[in-house]
């Protein structure tokens, strides 16, 4: 199991983009300069590669499949709260909750992986539905690099329009960044007896790390020992 935090900064100072599932002008695609590319669900693969999917759902909206069968055919790393993903997103401070939309999710995943910018694609907050400019703005307050929009639609009203011209000079870090990192009383944990972690079975001597709050009652009853 990996820790979404193990990604955390891995791409300092890049410029990202996340694809989400409205409508996308494949001349628009074209012009956007991007060095990291992140799907929304399975979006953003079906139009190009990406370097990573963020999938906040366990089953899909559309069909009810379980996601991580639905995202099997893609060969993409996957970030999300469930204990399938590559990269699992825990419980720390603002990290996004369960019900947050994937694509707004991955505009929070790319300024912590270390974004200069983010550019949304295919997103125009569901023809600017209330829960998703909620959730715009839950990211505008909390994401501290430029974000652009290209086509977005009802975005366009709180997130300012891409221009491929412009310059987005050098990355200054954010110190809320690097306190992600540290953030909660992290611990590393052996199975004594069978149990669960993390939504996911895990069998005698498995060890992980884990923040001491999600494990405490398993700690008590002797489920597991910190080592």
């Amino acid at each position: 199991m990996s820790d979404f935090r193990d990604l955390i900064l891995k791409h300092r100072g890049k410029v990202f983009a996340v694809i989400g599932g409205a409508p996308i002008d494949p001349e628009l695609l074209k012009a956007i300069k991007a060095d990291v590319w992140i799907s929304a669900n399975e979006h953003g693969e079906k139009v190009k590669p990406c370097d990573y999917i963020v999938a906040m759902d366990d089953r899909h909206g559309g069909n009810g499949q379980p996601m991580q069968s639905f995202l099997d055919d893609y060969a993409t790393p996957v970030i999300s709260p469930e204990s399938w993903a590559d990269f699992q997103m825990t419980t720390w401070p603002d990290c996004p909750r369960r019900s947050f939309l994937s694509g707004m999710a991955a505009v929070w995943c790319a300024w912590a992986m270390g974004a200069k910018a983010v550019v949304l694609v295919g997103m125009n907050a569901y023809d600017g539905k209330s829960g998703a400019m909620r959730d715009m703005n839950l990211i505008l307050d909390t994401v501290t690099v430029p974000i652009r929009c290209v086509d977005g639609g009802a975005l366009s009203a709180v997130v300012q329009e891409y221009d491929k011209a412009e310059k987005f000079g050098y990355y200054k870090e954010s110190p809320a960044i690097k306190e992600l990192m540290t953030s909660g009383d992290e611990i590393t944990v052996r199975v004594l007896k069978p149990t669960t972690i993390r939504g996911a079975e895990r069998d005698k001597g498995y060890e992980c790390r884990v923040m001491r709050h999600e494990v405490a009652r398993l700690l008590r009853h002797k489920m597991l020992i910190e080592v």
